[in-house]
């Protein structure tokens, strides 16, 4: 299952609400079943939250096309 910008975005709400409340595990539950995280640090769950942030800005820019140039001068 691909990720989704919605399923991305409730794992940051869930993140950033275990944040705020000074937890450091919480479980995911999800179709593909639960999913426990345990964080050792507060340091530890910034760097989660912001993967989380990089992956939903990755998803949400539009792709760029890709044009590669092949040129030959034809002097073999």
């Amino acid at each position: 299952m691909s990720e989704t910008i919605e399923l991305l975005e409730e794992q940051l709400e869930r993140l950033r609400e275990v944040r705020a409340k000074g937890v450091d595990s919480y479980t995911i539950n999800t179709a593909m079943g639960s999913r426990s995280m345990t964080f050792r640090s507060d340091a530890q769950l910034a760097v989660a939250i912001r993967d989380v942030e990089r992956r939903i800005s990755a998803l949400s820019r539009p792709r760029r096309p890709f044009l590669q140039l092949r040129v030959d001068r034809g002097l073999s």
